[in-house]
């Protein structure tokens, strides 16, 4: 499977099993729309931005539907969570080594790391170095 297929079954796997989690809204509609548009055109970078918030959305899930999103995941793509976390681990340790976050996906990115691992003894310095950078980035904006 190519990356852009892998990428937009995950996203439509994601966004399916979050409907069938929340019931019908006409937001999904429209995601759908996009996705299919992006997929399309064969627009990596388009899907790689739609994956990216999906995955932040997903963040919102319970710890039994986000467990059961990774089961479905990794039985139609081989998906492990714990590798897209080290995956997640070296972009954030990649900004860090730049010393400065330099666009607004990386500054989404941090940011819901994050989120995502505050109160995390084991990433305290890694998410402290983070909120310096967002700050940093924010105060330029």
């Amino acid at each position: 499977m190519s990356d852009i297929d892998r990428i937009y079954r995950h996203i439509t796997i994601t966004v399916a099993f979050i409907a069938r989690k929340s019931g019908a809204n006409p937001m999904f509609e429209e995601i759908k729309k996009v996705i299919e548009k992006e997929y399309s055109k064969k627009n990596l970078k388009g899907l790689n931005i739609v994956l990216r918030d999906v995955k932040e959305w997903s963040r919102g899930l319970s710890k039994s539907d986000l467990a059961e999103l990774e089961g479905e995941l990794y039985q139609a793509l081989d998906v492990d969570s714990k590798q897209e976390d080290d995956e997640e681990i070296k972009t954030m340790d990649g900004i860090i080594a730049a010393n400065m976050i330099v666009d607004a996906h990386q500054y989404r990115d941090a940011l819901a790391f994050v989120e995502k691992c505050q109160g995390d003894e084991s990433e305290k310095r890694r998410v402290e170095k983070l909120n310096q950078l967002l700050a940093e980035y924010h105060g330029k904006q």
